[in-house]
């Protein structure tokens, strides 16, 4: 899964990391920190307990994490519950919205091309699901 979004669809080196995401009641079973403010601001980095996630581990088996409330923000937070219901991994990968050499997507049409000129399978934005043909 790294090498997918790292170098399909990003278009950049495979060893630039990926960040993960994670409820903040499933933090610890994945992360040796506690769920704090700086978590949710992705400001540090956490030591990964577990090999299921190797698409956010870094090489030297750490992670820069990223703690979701259900206050903060419901709707990533259902996402990430679901996906867990789904899989049994409460861990989503969280990275910038770009591909090489563009800018950070900001507005809708922005994502649009973006979409439009990687090879994403599908896009989701505001609740609108979009598929490539």
């Amino acid at each position: 899964m790294r090498d997918r979004v790292s170098i399909n669809i990003k278009g950049r080196e495979p060893y630039r990391p990926l960040a993960p995401i994670v409820t903040e009641e499933d933090c610890q079973e994945y992360f040796d920190i506690e769920p704090n403010p700086l978590t949710e601001l992705m400001l540090v980095e956490a030591n990964v307990l577990k090999d299921s996630i190797p698409a956010v581990t870094h090489i030297n088996g750490t992670a820069r994490v990223q703690t979701i409330s259900k206050k903060f923000n419901p709707s990533v937070h259902g996402l990430l519950t679901e996906f867990k219901k789904l899989t049994g991994i409460p861990v989503l990968i969280n990275t910038s919205l770009n591909i090489q050499g563009q800018a950070i997507c900001d507005t809708p049409r922005d994502t649009l091309w973006t979409f439009k000129n990687c090879i994403a399978d599908f896009c989701v934005i505001d609740g609108q699901t979009y598929v490539k043909s």
